[in-house]
């Protein structure tokens, strides 16, 4: 329309220029006969729409019809349908029409909001209620009244708000909103009234144009706390008041009567609990906030600096009220409570009322729980906040958190072993959780602490458990007497009073030699403990060519060392009291459960380490019945009670790993063949041979194991330290007592001394015996037995069992013991458990069955000529006087021992 009436007085003052005077009674015009200055003005029109209106038939004289399209202008030229004249838009359809593009609100919006034409201007054409006049109705496009709908009163990027009308249109405004109505309808505005954008006459009053009442804080506080929009929110206010609140084309709101030191209200009443606090304020507002609130303006005072803006707690990005960017964070992307309560520093930890003493019940030791790092001995790791709390599911901070209670709901680490924790607030006694120590029934002294006791670890590890403990923490079992705690749980310092590795401290499981923790991996190395004495790196023993839980059946495990050892408990599968003791201590085979084995008379045994040696003249005839002998006590209780008929009739002395085990068969695995049969001293086809009954003292061959050998022969210069004999041994007819050996003197390492200083043969080693047998000088045999390989005589020789005349050994005989002493006549070693019986000791025949008991035995282990049917030397059991006959057969390497003629033995044995 403005375009319109610009191009219409245009029109007019060039057509005016050449008008009769006789026309300047009724149109305006200057001296010169032209219309004023303003006539036509783009997009007001400027002020020939009016004149028309007034006397439209004054016009005509000079610019023709105005109803007629196809006018030329009359004497003028210049039409109301002309398209333009000198750059302004005259009217295309004619007076009654706008200008092109009047349509769009920078058009007409721009004028009817203008000081001049304005709203009033409009009703010319539009009708005094904008319905229509002789123009359109308004209302045909602003359907609820003759201006935009929201954001009218809002700010918009187009500036199509009603807060850019000039207040000299009040006047017709007051039509709807006199006395701040909201009409659709306009009214006559009573006379006398005076309105006014600012007055209170309409929706403003004469405080910085806000309605009356708007200083209460119920109001503009409330709108301004609002979610942002065209007409609230902080943003919103900045309009008048300023981006920094100081007063922009508006008031400041930080004047002594309203809000000092900030666009807020104060500290006491902004962070109240109440109505008036900035808790219920939009978080979409912060924006706003952090114009003051930020990194490098924190602007807090105390206590809330400390307490809600530790160092560190600002960071960078977009702002937000729990962000980090302002004064909270999101706890739950944190991961810990700093934002509200302060950094985790050895002094410093905040309750929500800004205390800081560990002694107030709210804050306590949160400090040592939550970082681990500033206690003196660091105990655990960090204890997570929702094992005490119910941390906020968002990172909004609501409902019971801040409600000023100790709300305490224990999470799954208090709760580790099926515990129900408590917390009493009224003593601040934390009691019944796993943390502290409830699951470990070995000793403690406080394992209900108080919350804010400052001195409950004074009495360090012995505060939760026993130090050590008296019983495992499943309570199945005894715990070593040992507080070197480092030897088993290998997070603990060396000197036992902390922690190299916190984090595997109370954390739901107790933590044996870290990666697992158990026999075969502390035992793969020397340990030294308390208990003074090294032990030797044994895993690797097993596994070797010969012993116990040999490679072939399997790796051994945990569960195979609690066969033998008590220093672990078989049904819980964890170290017993017994484990670190500084003893070694044996399961009895033919026992019940965790029962030790006991010296030979039934008393209490015990032992450090097996590290006897032997001197000449310690070995006697009685060493099978003695308590200190600790080989002879292992031999005899230990070794012999497995390794006889009924094998291991303890069921705890059996592995449970895989459930294989037996008593034949302790560690389990498989069948060792057929050769391994009863005749042979094995128990069916399994792996353990009754050595026990070999060595039963009553047979005619035997090693003496299980008690002396009462004979003549052999003299003490054909015996080795420490096994000669005494008395008046080699003395022909005059019998005496042999000393007494045990399982080690074979069973032993290559070279060693009559016993080595722990026990391989049990264990396991490369070899099953110290030395050679089944070869020619046989190193095992050698051992003890003196000068029996001499090649240059064809016998024993002279203080042997045997020395003849008219009859030899074949010189191959001499050195090659097994021809006769073996169930052999070559060098090839019989197969297992025939060795067993060639050198323990047996009254079988060689090929099975059994010597007749009148008549003949295998005397001096004489068992290796296929057609031997008597071998009787002189003073035998059946023959106390005369000859022996010697039987017939071959005599193995060409001796003529065999031929079956009675020989007179010189000087004779007596067996």
């Amino acid at each position: 329309m403005i375009l319109v009436r610009n191009g219409i007085i245009l029109l007019m003052i060039i057509n005016l220029w050449g008008c009769s005077k006789a026309n300047e009674s009724t149109v305006t015009l200057d001296a010169t006969g032209k219309h004023p200055a303003g006539w036509a003005v783009a997009t007001t029109g400027g002020l020939h729409p009016a004149a028309y209106q007034t006397n439209k038939s004054a016009c005509i004289e000079c610019h023709g019809s105005a109803l007629d399209p196809q006018s030329t202008g009359g004497v003028s030229g210049i039409s109301c349908f002309s398209a333009s004249r000198s750059g302004i838009e005259c009217h295309p359809g004619g007076p009654s029409s706008h200008p092109v593009g009047w349509s769009s609100p920078d058009s007409h919006g721009s004028a009817a909001k203008a000081d001049a034409p304005g709203l009033n201007y409009c009703t010319q054409c539009h009708g005094t209620n904008f319905t229509g006049g002789t123009g359109k109705s308004c209302m045909t496009c602003h359907t609820t009244a003759p201006h935009p709908t929201t954001p009218w009163r809002g700010t918009t990027a187009t500036g199509t708000t009603h807060t850019t009308t000039a207040t000299a249109n009040a006047s017709e405004c007051a039509r709807c909103h006199l006395n701040n109505l909201r009409l659709t309808v306009p009214q006559t505005v009573p006379a006398g009234s005076t309105p006014d954008c600012f007055n209170s006459t309409m929706c403003h009053g004469v405080r910085s144009g806000h309605p009356a009442g708007w200083l209460a804080a119920g109001s503009h506080g409330s709108a301004a706390k609002t979610t942002p929009s065209a007409s609230q929110g902080f943003t919103y206010c900045t309009q008048c008041h300023g981006t920094a609140f100081a007063g922009g084309i508006g008031l400041s709101c930080m004047t002594a009567t309203c809000h000092t030191p900030a666009p807020h209200p104060v500290a006491a009443n902004w962070r109240s609990i109440g109505t008036v606090t900035h808790t219920n304020t939009d978080v979409n507002n912060a924006g706003v906030c952090t114009q003051c609130h930020n990194a490098t303006l924190k602007n807090l005072a105390q206590p809330y600096l400390a307490r809600f803006v530790p160092a560190g707690s600002f960071v960078a990005g977009t702002a937000g009220c729990f962000n980090g960017t302002l004064c909270h964070a999101n706890i739950i992307a944190l991961n810990n409570c700093t934002v509200c309560h302060g950094p985790l520093s050895t002094t410093v930890f905040n309750s929500l009322a800004g205390v800081t003493a560990p002694s107030d019940s709210k804050v306590g030791t949160h400090i040592k729980h939550l970082n681990a790092s500033i206690q003196a001995t660091a105990y655990s790791s960090n204890i997570a906040c929702l094992e005490c709390h119910t941390v906020p599911g968002s990172s909004t901070i609501s409902g019971s958190h801040r409600n000023g209670v100790n709300d305490i709901v224990f999470g799954t680490l208090a709760k580790t072993g099926s515990l129900t924790p408590t917390y009493t607030a009224a003593t601040g006694v934390c009691a019944n959780t796993y943390c502290h120590g409830t699951t470990l029934t070995g000793g403690g002294s406080n394992k209900a602490p108080v919350w804010n006791q400052a001195n409950y670890l004074a009495t360090g590890c012995a505060t939760c458990h026993g130090f050590p403990p008296t019983t495992a923490s499943n309570g199945a079992a005894v715990h070593p007497a040992d507080n070197a705690c480092s030897g088993c749980h290998t997070h603990v310092n060396a000197t036992n009073n902390g922690f190299t590795t916190p984090v595997l401290h109370i954390d739901g499981k107790v933590d044996v030699a870290a990666g697992g923790g158990s026999c075969i991996t502390c035992h793969a190395s020397i340990q030294t403990g308390t208990h003074g004495t090294p032990r030797d790196a044994v895993t690797t023993e097993f596994g070797l060519a010969w012993g116990h839980k040999k490679a072939g059946r399997g790796a051994v495990t945990d569960a195979d060392c609690i066969v033998c050892h008590l220093e672990g408990d078989f049904a819980s599968q964890a170290p017993s009291a017994k484990h670190r003791d500084g003893n070694i201590d044996l399961r009895d085979p033919d026992g019940a459960g965790e029962t030790p084995i006991t010296t030979i008379s039934g008393g209490v045994f015990t032992f450090t380490k097996f590290a006897t040696s032997y001197a000449a003249g310690s070995r006697t005839s009685t060493g099978h019945t003695s308590n200190t002998d600790i080989a002879n006590v292992i031999s005899q209780k230990f070794c012999l009670a497995c390794h006889d008929g009924t094998g291991a009739t303890n069921t705890t002395a059996r592995s449970n790993n895989g459930g294989t085990g037996t008593a034949a068969m302790p560690w389990g695995g498989i069948a060792l063949g057929a050769g391994y049969v009863a005749v042979a001293d094995a128990i069916g086809t399994q792996g353990l041979v009754d050595v026990r009954k070999q060595f039963t003292t009553t047979n005619s061959s035997v090693h003496p194991v299980t008690g002396p050998r009462n004979k003549d022969f052999p003299t003490a210069a054909r015996m080795a330290d420490p096994y000669k004999p005494t008395g008046s041994r080699g003395t022909s007819g005059i019998k005496s007592d042999s000393v007494v050996m045990n399982c080690f003197d074979c069973h032993n390492v290559s070279g060693a001394s009559p016993l080595t200083t722990r026990t391989t043969a049990a264990h396991g080693n490369a070899v099953t015996v110290r030395g050679t047998t089944y070869a020619a000088n046989p190193t095992l045999c050698l051992a003890c037995h003196l000068t029996y390989n001499v090649t240059n005589t064809q016998f024993h020789g002279a203080g042997s069992a045997w020395s003849a005349t008219g009859s030899s050994h074949g010189t191959g005989v001499v050195g090659n013991c097994h021809y006769c002493h073996g169930s052999n006549t070559n060098a090839t070693k019989p197969a297992r458990p025939r060795p067993a019986q060639d050198y323990h000791g047996s009254n079988s025949l060689y090929g099975g069955g059994m010597w007749p008991t009148v008549g003949s035995r295998p005397y001096a282990f004489i068992r290796g000529w296929s057609g031997t049917a008597y071998h009787r030397p002189f003073r035998s059991s059946e023959f106390t006087a005369g000859s022996a006959t010697c039987g017939t057969g071959a005599c193995p390497g060409g001796g003529q021992v065999g031929d079956g003629s009675t020989r007179t033995y010189t000087p004779g044995g007596s067996f």
